[in-house]
């Protein structure tokens, strides 16, 4: 609405296009907006978060658990590293992973059953009893 009142102050600059001076003029709107409606609702500090996995010791953990994992992932055979890979970070299915690594279904199999049995021991026991 701003914006249609204001179309006649409107002029052509090679530096300021048309969109651009419409989203400063919602922008400045928005801002006024959040002015005026400056109060906030006092939390209680003692609410905690039912969810674990929003809390930040949750994100740090994680963080290094991912890190352990490259980790063992890197010291994998190629072969290994790459049924993995394709099984569970590209999502698929054995047919798949058989037809990308020119073998049989029945090899995918075996050879991913494998990497996960060398994978297990590659990493550290705290981090296999999670899995």
């Amino acid at each position: 609405m701003k914006a249609w009142e204001k179309l006649h102050t409107y002029r052509v600059q090679k530096d300021i296009p048309f969109p651009a001076w419409l989203f400063r003029i919602a922008r400045h709107t928005i801002i006024d907006a959040y002015r005026r409606e400056r109060h906030f609702d006092e939390m209680n500090d003692e609410l905690m978060d039912p969810d674990a996995m929003n809390r930040a010791d949750h994100a740090v953990r994680q963080d290094d658990t991912l890190r352990v994992v490259r980790e063992a992932m890197a010291q994998l055979p190629r072969r290994y590293r790459e049924i993995l890979l394709l099984c569970y970070i590209a999502e698929l299915p054995h047919s798949e992973v058989a037809r990308v690594l020119k073998m049989s279904e029945g090899a995918v199999r075996i050879l991913k059953f494998r990497a996960l049995k060398k994978l297990e021991l590659l990493l550290p026991p705290d981090i296999r009893e999670k899995a």
